[in-house]
């Protein structure tokens, strides 16, 4: 009922001539959430008039989410956190937190669908309440952790939002500023290549295990990061990069004189499942007298590769047949231009259209019968730009025939000499995602 009474109150004022002006908050949208700092949040101009947060995420308790505010808490030392939200206008503001996310890239993945499990986390806490003051907990947190918090100003009204200390065991670290530098290690330490960095966030490539060889590439490169003055001692945070990578390593030396820089040395080495794009980030703290600071580091390793699909994989026996094939590959976003595709017939009877297309089409002849199969596979190939080396890899779809029914019928009864008409209807099954039958048609004879 709070939240009607409320929203009338807001509009009479409209009518009785009160402006009204568009205030846009801090961290507007998820993937711009600000970072929640030093145990604190420190003021800032709620937005007015703004839309409701974008559907997808589970709003829980919210059931508005106007002038959306958005916030990131990565948890310094694990523990309770527990402050309060407050704002210098005494009006009604609402909050939901939703976690525990791995790092920084992760919270940022599970923007649209959060509070949802899996990838989106699990609503945390959260408030609905009709009073200006609320009470945020999040119990047992753990170090290296992040949280999302969005606050909302229900009331529509000009505000500044705040917070008091957390006052739990545990504490909230916020990101901080470091010189930094990504360096490839050398050969025989590392086989990829670094595509692109932009800010803190870089790109690399590495080759899947070789499908002819089984030999592995491992992409190696490290982190060289120093502070802002001399009072600075960085160190190594945490990584998440081993939910990603089956096989990886991060190594970073403990802090040495001089304290201010360190190194964070990564290797990874990707299998199958890693065909495509892969993210993980890199944390280094930077404890300060002015406090402590996290620098999250975001890493995108494309590991090229080549998904072989069908329009259908499902064939009709005694028909003839065109099917469109597609090799998706994941090279394409930056440009690698020497790509080369090869289809080959591995076992059935088949022809492709052309198999050097990157998605050709596959002819089937009228001669398949039940139990009957085609396997195809494509070899795929890419060389990484200003090295020499060649990524392979390869897919196989396999077609199957349906099952065939023969039903006859005929006019009866007949006398010596008479002819008749004698129909066949062929039906099919077991057609998987189709559905139906192949629709032979009947024949007859005399």
């Amino acid at each position: 009922m709070k939240k009607i009474f409320l929203y009338t109150i807001v509009h009479l004022s409209m009518f009785l001539g009160f402006s009204s002006q568009t205030i846009w908050a801090q961290g507007s949208d998820c993937l711009g959430a600000e970072p929640f700092c030093d145990n604190v949040l420190n003021p800032f101009a709620a937005g007015t008039n703004q839309p409701n947060a974008p559907v997808g995420n589970n709003y829980d308790c919210l059931f508005t989410q106007p002038n959306p505010a958005w916030y990131t808490m990565t948890i310094g030392q694990s523990g309770d956190i527990d402050f309060t939200l407050d704002n210098t206008n005494n009006v009604d503001i609402d909050f939901i937190v939703w976690g525990p996310f791995a790092s920084i890239a992760d919270a940022n993945a599970g923007c649209g669908n959060l509070g949802n499990g899996g990838a989106g986390g699990s609503v945390v806490d959260c408030s609905y309440s009709a009073v200006a003051q609320e009470d945020v907990f999040i119990p047992n947190a753990v170090a290296g952790e992040v949280y999302i918090l969005l606050i909302t100003n229900f009331s529509n009204l000009p505000t500044d939002i705040f917070s008091t200390a957390n006052t739990g065991d545990g504490s909230v670290v916020c990101d901080c500023e470091v010189n930094f530098t990504y360096d490839p290690l050398p050969t025989g330490l590392n086989d990829g290549l670094m595509l692109d960095t932009t800010g803190s966030s870089a790109t690399f490539i590495v080759c899947p295990p070789d499908p002819n060889t089984a030999s592995s590439y491992t992409l190696g490169f490290n982190i060289g990061v120093g502070g802002q003055n001399a009072a600075d001692t960085i160190e190594f945070f945490n990584s998440d990069v081993s939910t990603v990578f089956a096989s990886s390593l991060v190594f970073a030396p403990p802090p040495s004189a001089p304290f201010d820089t360190n190194d964070v040395l990564i290797q990874v080495t990707p299998d199958e499942t890693n065909i495509g794009f892969n993210q993980f980030s890199v944390g280094v703290l930077n404890n300060s007298a002015a406090g402590g600071c996290v620098q999250n580091f975001s890493i995108s390793v494309l590991v090229p590769g080549i998904e072989a699909s069908a329009d259908d994989t499902v064939l009709c026996p005694l028909i003839a047949d065109t099917t469109q094939l597609f090799g998706a590959t994941y090279a394409d976003s930056f440009n690698l231009q020497a790509q080369n595709f090869q289809w080959n017939l591995i076992s059935g009877t088949a022809t492709f259209s052309d198999d050097t297309l990157q998605n050709p089409l596959l002819y089937v002849p009228n001669t398949l019968t039940p139990g009957d199969s085609v396997v195809v596979a494509v070899e795929y190939s890419v060389d990484l730009p200003g090295s020499g080396t060649t990524c392979l890899h390869s897919d196989t779809i396999k077609f199957r025939v349906s099952d065939i029914d023969l039903t006859t019928t005929a006019q009866s009864p007949i006398c010596v000499g008479e002819s008749a008409l004698i129909e066949a209807e062929f039906t099919t099954n077991n057609l998987g995602g189709l559905g139906g039958a192949c629709g032979l048609n009947t024949t007859g004879c005399a």
